[in-house]
C-alpha cells in the first residue's frame, strides 16, 4: 500500500487509563517510523491535567497522531489536540440524529480552518451502530467539505441513479 496507506490506528481499550502510561510510552517509542501511528485513548482520565499533557508530549515527540474521538455525550474525547500535521477523527454517529449532521458540519469547518493553517491531511472514520446508514454521514460530510472549499471524491451509493466512479476509488 505504501503511498496509499494511512496511519495505523492503535486503540487502547476503554478501561486502560493513564496508569498504563509507561507501557504506552514503551510501545510508542519502539514503533517503527516506516508506518505512521495514530493512537486512540478512551478512558476519561487521559483527557485531563497531567495525563493529557504527558500523552500529547509523548505523541508529538514520536510523530504519532492523537485520534480525536467524536461520540455523542463524550465531548472530552474530542479533545482538539493535534500532535502531528494531520488530523484523524473517529466519528461515532447517533443513528442519524440531527445532531450528527450538526457535528459533521462543525468538523468540516474545523478541518478547513486547520488546512488553511497548515494541516497536511485529515482522516475521518465514520461509523455508527447501523453501519448501512453510515453512507448518509459520508454524503453529508462530503457536501459540508465541498461548501468549505475542500471537495473530496465523495461516496458513491449503489442504486443511487448516479454513475459509479470511472476509476477504482483510492483508499486515501
Amino acid at each position: 500500500l505504501r503511498a496509499s496507506r494511512g496511519p495505523l490506528w492503535f486503540a487502547l481499550p476503554p478501561f486502560v487509563g493513564p496508569s498504563a502510561f509507561d507501557v504506552l510510552r514503551a510501545f510508542v517509542e519502539r514503533w517503527s517510523s516506516e508506518v505512521e501511528l495514530a493512537v486512540e485513548v478512551r478512558e476519561e482520565r487521559w483527557f485531563h491535567g497531567r495525563a493529557r499533557a504527558d500523552l500529547a508530549a509523548l505523541l508529538r515527540a514520536n510523530s504519532a497522531t492523537w485520534i480525536l474521538t467524536d461520540t455523542a455525550g463524550r465531548r472530552d474525547a474530542a479533545h482538539m489536540t493535534l500532535t502531528t500535521r494531520q488530523a484523524f477523527v473517529r466519528f461515532v454517529g447517533n443513528g442519524l440524529d440531527p445532531t450528527d449532521f450538526t457535528r459533521l458540519d462543525a468538523w468540516a469547518a474545523r478541518i478547513a480552518t486547520w488546512a488553511r493553517a497548515g494541516l497536511e491531511r485529515a482522516f475521518v472514520f465514520l461509523h455508527q451502530r447501523d453501519e448501512a446508514r453510515t453512507i448518509d454521514l459520508a454524503e453529508h460530510l462530503d457536501a459540508a467539505l465541498t461548501r468549505e472549499g475542500f471537495p473530496i471524491l465523495g461516496p458513491w451509493r449503489e442504486g443511487s441513479g448516479h454513475a459509479p466512479p470511472r476509476q477504482q476509488l483510492r483508499l486515501f
